[in-house]
This record gives C-alpha cells, sequence and structure tokens, in this order.
C-alpha cells in the first residue's frame, strides 16, 4: 500500500510538472482533490496580471527613452585655473563620465557645461618630507550657448596633497567623481530647466518658424523645429508637423549639420563664444 501511494504521488508530481510547462507563467499550487478548473483560472488571472505588467514596464522604459532624447550637454575641455593638464583631463572626463550615468552625456550639444578651478591656498607644510597642499573651489555651470541663458551652477570646495604641487593638485581634482550627487542634481535640474524654457517658449518658437515657412526661409525654419527637443512633445510634434507640409522638392535638396545650426546662433563667431565661455565662469 506504501508503494502504490508513492507511485500515486511521483504521478501527481508528473502532472505538476507538465501543466507548469505549458504555461506561460504559472503561480499557485496544485492539491490532489479535483480542483483543476479552480487552478486553471487562478493561473489564467495571474498570467494576465504579468502580462499587463511588462506592458507597463516596456511603456515606463519606453517614454524614458523618449525623455532624454535630444537633451543631451556638452563639457568643455578647457578648465581655466588648473596648471596641470593631467587634472585638467581627469575633471573633462570625470564631468562627461557623470553626464552619461544620468544618459545626458553628447559630442556636441546646445547645452554645455562649464568647469573652472580658482586656487583658494597653496602651501608647503614643515614636515619632513616637505608635502604640498592645494585648495581649489571648483564652478560647474551649464548653460544654453544658442540663447546664452544659465541652466544651473554647483559649486565644490576641494583639498588635495602630495609630494609636489601638481600630485597635490590631482589629488584634489580625484575627489569630484562622477558619481557625485551634487554634480547629478546639477544635471537633472539643468534637463529640468531645458523643458521649462521650451514649455514657456513653445508658443513663440512655433509662430516664429511659421513666419520663417512664409518667407520661404525653409533652412532657418529646420534648424528652428530642429533644436526642440523631443521631450517637449506637444512642440516637437507641432514642429514636426509645420515641416512636413514643407514643399518635398524643396526640403529634400537642403542638409543640415552642426556647422549650419551654430552658424545660424552665431556660435561659429569666435569672439561670440569666447564672451559665452567668460560668462559661464
Amino acid at each position: 500500500m506504501k508503494n502504490i501511494h508513492i507511485r500515486k504521488h511521483n504521478i501527481s508530481l508528473l502532472a505538476l510538472t507538465i501543466l507548469v510547462s505549458t504555461s506561460l507563467s504559472v503561480q499557485g499550487q496544485i492539491t490532489a482533490d479535483n480542483t483543476d478548473h479552480q487552478d486553471i483560472s487562478s493561473n489564467t488571472i495571474q498570467q494576465t496580471k504579468i502580462s499587463t505588467k511588462i506592458k507597463q514596464t516596456n511603456k515606463v522604459k519606453q517614454t524614458n527613452k523618449i525623455k532624454h532624447e535630444n537633451i543631451s550637454i556638452d563639457v568643455l575641455d578647457e578648465v581655466k585655473g588648473l596648471n596641470n593638464s593631467n587634472s585638467e583631463r581627469i575633471l573633462v572626463s570625470n564631468l562627461n563620465e557623470a553626464l552619461v550615468l544620468n544618459q545626458m552625456g553628447a559630442a556636441v550639444g546646445r547645452f554645455v557645461m562649464f568647469p573652472s578651478a580658482i586656487p583658494i591656498r597653496k602651501s608647503v607644510s614643515p614636515t619632513t618630507p616637505p608635502k604640498h597642499i592645494c585648495k581649489y573651489r571648483v564652478n560647474l555651470m551649464i548653460g544654453d550657448v544658442y540663447t546664452g541663458n544659465l541652466l544651473g551652477e554647483t559649486v565644490f570646495i576641494i583639498k588635495g596633497i602630495g609630494n609636489s604641487e601638481f600630485q597635490a593638485e590631482m589629488a584634489a581634482i580625484r575627489r569630484i567623481n562622477s558619481r557625485n550627487y551634487k554634480i547629478k542634481k546639477l544635471i537633472l535640474n539643468s534637463q529640468k530647466k531645458v523643458i521649462e524654457y521650451f514649455d514657456s517658449e513653445g508658443p513663440t518658437l512655433l509662430q516664429h518658424i511659421k513666419v520663417l515657412i512664409n518667407k520661404k526661409e525653409y533652412k532657418s525654419a529646420m534648424i528652428e523645429a530642429r533644436v526642440i527637443p523631443k521631450t517637449c512633445i506637444q512642440w516637437y510634434n507641432e514642429a514636426s508637423k509645420l515641416i512636413s507640409q514643407l514643399p518635398t522638392e524643396k526640403v529634400n535638396k537642403i542638409e543640415i549639420t552642426q556647422e549650419d545650426i551654430n552658424k545660424y546662433y552665431n556660435i561659429d563667431d569666435e569672439e561670440r563664444f569666447e564672451k559665452l565661455i567668460e560668462k559661464f565662469r
């Protein structure tokens, strides 16, 4: 009798395994009291919940992708105030990594982070061997180089110690790492400012695009539409709709490069760009 009981138990386990392997996702417990219909109903509800959850997750991922697309920040690779090129390279590299971690990295961008380091104190300790001590005030500012608007800024006070002044400087700069909370906050707040800017200026931008189209200045109209981030869905879609109504034979002949955009916003003017750099430092 004991062997028969074990055999029945094994058959039940086999049936359970088959049922689990043929379902999409089964959670629950199957008993041996002929409640198969209740189990199937429960599994169907569970599968529906899982399917809905997957769709919601995919939707969130898709929204996040749209949210970050076309809003990116470049880092000016010249750091005012640093004497050591290695220190400059480390700081710029860490800042670029921070932007990538927050999905805002860019090779060339409208929005630029301007780093500067102001020496506060440099000294040599009276110890043997002597140690060099460097203290800096590091400013990080993010600006819109097309409009000249400041989007955000933050400040660090850092100190480094080394066998030479260069080593002390590098030790201080290494304290600003890519996962620093203040840098993350600066980047996200600047992104928010970008969205707020386009949301407030959207109607004016659209009206300007319409004026350019009426003047048959199609390339300028396309540039104005192109710089509206996809994050600002309403204005991006409306601008895209206006551009889609342009004569196809005209539009197909127009090529827009980053150089064209820079020229349109006078960024190719070296003197103006230098003034912007000084403004954001």
